[in-house]
C-alpha cells in the first residue's frame, strides 16, 4: 500500500479474498438450507408436522389420541400445524442467512423474501 492507496496487485488480492469468502459463505448457506427441517406440534400435542427448507411437508405424525377427534378437526389442526412449521422455516432461513451470507445481502434478502411470498398467505 502506497500512501493509503492499494496497489493494483493488492487490490486484486483483496478482491480475490472477498470473492473466495462470498463463495465459501454461499456454499455453507446452501448446505445449511438443504439440511434445514423444522417441526411444529399442535396445541393438544398429538399432531406433529415436519417441513423441509422449502416448506414442503416431509412427515406427519399422529398420537393415538387423535382417534377421538372429529375428522374435520384433525384436518384443520394438521393445516394450522403445517403453517406454524412453515413460519418456523422462514425464521430458520433468516438464521442461516445471518450465519452465512448475511441478512442484508442480496442473496439473503432474496431467499427469505421468496420463502415469505411462497409460504405466507396473501392478504386479499
Amino acid at each position: 500500500m502506497t500512501g493509503g492507496v492499494l496497489t493494483g496487485r493488492e487490490w486484486i488480492d483483496d478482491w480475490k479474498r472477498r470473492a473466495d469468502k462470498l463463495r465459501d459463505d454461499t456454499l455453507e448457506m446452501a448446505e445449511k438450507m438443504e439440511r434445514l427441517s423444522v417441526s411444529s406440534v399442535n396445541g393438544d400435542n398429538d399432531i406433529r408436522v415436519t417441513v423441509n427448507s422449502q416448506g414442503v411437508v416431509t412427515e406427519i405424525r399422529f398420537k393415538e389420541s387423535v382417534r377421538d377427534k372429529p375428522a374435520d378437526d384433525i384436518a384443520q389442526q394438521v393445516l394450522s400445524t403445517m403453517r406454524a412449521a412453515q413460519n418456523k422455516v422462514i425464521e430458520g432461513a433468516r438464521l442461516v442467512m445471518e450465519q452465512t451470507v448475511g441478512t442484508e445481502s442480496e442473496t439473503g434478502r432474496a431467499i427469505v423474501s421468496g420463502l415469505e411470498q411462497q409460504l405466507r398467505p396473501r392478504e386479499s
